[in-house]
């Protein structure tokens, strides 16, 4: 049974994941692994050829090695998700990357957060204490995601909106955004099947077409409401217009 990530919005719109499986995450961990061996072998020779071995093996000089080695290998997995979005060489080639529990881009600080915690959960205990929490778990979640809030995903898993937007309307159901009046059947058409269009997408695509469309649906009807998400903005349009004119 496949493990999934489920989050509800403000308007109960749920959104479900496919979390990564532990062999992927285990997969994708040594692939960097191999990586990060054949760099530190790399500098080591590269430092043997353009210093004279009397000066290899002085210890003031050992520091220049820390500087090239250990520092790079210390901080690869935080600089290279944090500049590619998520994703490792390894998380790329097997096809997971991280991500927010909401489906989201992380922020700097859950990066952080993320990797702080790597030196207890994998550093230090030979990735012991990673495996067993991403296993019971369940949630694509190491102990350091847990505490930023992030999750690891497969790239391209589906996202479901299990909400019926077309379903009738509760009676009782008042518009929040009279403008909508501004709309036609086709512009909720478009934002109906832009957000239907997850599985068609990686998730940072549609996320870029969900904004896109509500910065337009703002500027021809000047329904502006800063605290809903771009997903709730988005349905609540849709159940607003349907409120005003009936479903489409």
């Amino acid at each position: 049974m496949l493990n999934t990530l489920g989050v509800e919005t403000n308007q109960h719109v749920q959104l479900t994941y496919q979390a990564a499986g532990t062999f992927e995450r285990c997969l994708a961990f040594v692939i960097d692994g191999i990586l990060i061996i054949i760099y530190a072998w790399l500098v080591d020779k590269i430092w043997d050829f353009i210093t004279p071995s009397e000066v290899s093996f002085q210890s003031e000089f050992s520091w220049i090695q820390f500087v090239i080695v250990v520092i790079p290998i210390m901080l690869y997995h935080l600089v290279i998700e944090i500049i590619w979005k998520g994703f490792s060489v390894g998380k790329k080639m097997v096809g997971i990357r991280v991500t927010r529990k909401d489906g989201s881009r992380p922020e700097l600080g859950d990066y952080v957060i993320r990797w702080l915690f790597r030196f207890f959960e994998i550093t230090f205990t030979g990735g012991i204490v990673a495996v067993v929490s991403t296993l019971v778990n369940g949630k694509g979640q190491r102990l350091g995601d847990m505490a930023a809030g992030t999750s690891v995903v497969k790239v391209g898993s589906k996202i479901s909106l299990n909400q019926t937007i077309l379903a009738e309307l509760d009676l009782h159901y008042e518009p929040i955004f009279q403008q909508v009046i501004e709309l036609t059947d086709e512009d909720v058409t478009i934002i109906r099947d832009v957000l239907s269009a997850r599985k068609n997408y990686e998730q940072s695509t549609w996320i870029k077409m969900l904004e896109k469309t509500r910065r337009l649906i703002e500027k021809k009807t000047g329904a502006v409401a800063e605290e809903l998400d771009t997903i709730d903005y988005l349905v609540t349009i849709i159940k607003d217009y349907n409120a005003l004119h009936g479903s489409i």
